[in-house]
């Protein structure tokens, strides 16, 4: 059984964005294999809102607003991070 299988009702776009997130990891969650699903509010939220992205710039912002709406702290040292998942996201048009 895959990942994939323990949650069927997500679409492809959610496992690509969460390979994205996870491997960029930009707020240290993924420790190991069994945690890969700590970003999933975060994914989802992301995915909710691309159909209204026009840029690249609009798309690292709404990312920064995401982050800091679920972690409620000053993560401006996660920009570098935020602008990585965008520009990912951006190129692959997830």
């Amino acid at each position: 059984m895959t990942i994939q299988d323990k949650i069927p009702s997500e679409p492809p776009e959610y496992f690509k964005l969460r390979e994205v997130i996870n491997e960029i990891n930009p707020m240290g969650l993924i420790i190991n294999e069994t945690r890969i699903n700590q970003y999933r509010p975060i994914i989802k939220t992301i995915l909710e809102i691309l159909p209204t992205i026009e840029s690249l710039e609009q798309l690292t912002i709404s990312i920064q607003t995401i982050f800091m709406s679920w972690f409620r702290e000053d993560i401006s040292k996660q920009n570098e991070a935020h602008l990585k998942i965008a520009e990912a996201i951006w190129k692959t048009k997830i």
